[in-house]
């Protein structure tokens, strides 16, 4: 394996033996400045690598973050969205990523994970939002988790985040990730709810903007007792009545 001196050494013995005197016939002043160059580059380059690798991923120019995963699953009536974003500047360069819930052209839920209070911050917020919805977002079952390490690609690029939050009708699901250089990834996640479904462990009175979580003994017994009195209150009506008649 040649490495660049080795290179430029070859390349200068080539043209002295193609052309055998021309080299001496460079002004010797240049000649001794390009070499200068060439050394001061050689010594240079891996500080320079090195401190990219540090700071940014793997040493690489701004480029938009990707998904890696992400994937929707319902767990006892709630919903999470499982997200595994890649970014090669380093996942500390996602600035905010966004959950949008729609019904044709009707926003019915927005959520966003704040990385930072803004693009020149430095500090991770890693706050979880609801803009938009109706308290849909449970904020105490999201996620936000990194690896400490930097030992691989993947401990210096991947962000992993769980979007945790009731049942939201609507039949698209659209992920947006910007990093802090302005640039964005998009994606959709097959998605369609028609409403919240009947669960065994939660229950949405009408007055009430989200679902109240009760054991599934509790909302049989409930069921029963409200049939019970449904029951009731027809008999007497019944009973009532006849005795009005005689």
């Amino acid at each position: 394996m040649w490495d660049i001196a080795s290179i430029i050494i070859y390349g200068i013995g080539e043209n002295k033996m193609l052309d055998p005197g021309g080299y001496s016939k460079l002004p010797k002043i240049s000649a001794a400045a390009f070499i200068m160059t060439i050394i001061v580059i050689l010594l240079i380059t891996p500080y320079v690598t090195r401190g990219q690798e540090g700071s940014a991923g793997v040493g690489v120019l701004n480029v938009p973050p990707e998904y890696s995963e992400t994937r929707i699953v319902t767990e006892d009536g709630i919903m999470k969205v499982y997200l595994t974003i890649s970014d090669y500047n380093s996942w500390s360069d996602i600035y905010n990523v966004t959950v949008t819930i729609e019904n044709g052209d009707t926003i019915n839920a927005l959520f966003i994970f704040r990385h930072y209070e803004n693009k020149t911050s430095t500090t991770p917020l890693a706050e979880f939002e609801e803009k938009i919805g109706k308290n849909y977002l449970i904020e105490n079952k999201c996620k936000y988790l990194h690896s400490e390490k930097t030992d691989t690609v993947s401990d210096r690029c991947l962000l992993h985040l769980v979007f945790a939050f009731y049942p939201v009708p609507g039949n698209q699901l659209t992920i947006l990730t910007y990093d802090k250089g302005g640039l964005s990834a998009k994606t959709y996640i097959e998605y369609n709810v028609e409403g919240i479904p009947r669960s065994t462990s939660l229950i949405m009175l009408p007055w009430m903007t989200t679902p109240i979580e009760f054991p599934a003994d509790t909302l049989d017994a409930l069921a029963v007792a409200f049939a019970t009195t449904v029951t009731s209150a027809i008999i007497l009506k019944k009973s009532k009545s006849k005795e009005e008649d005689t």
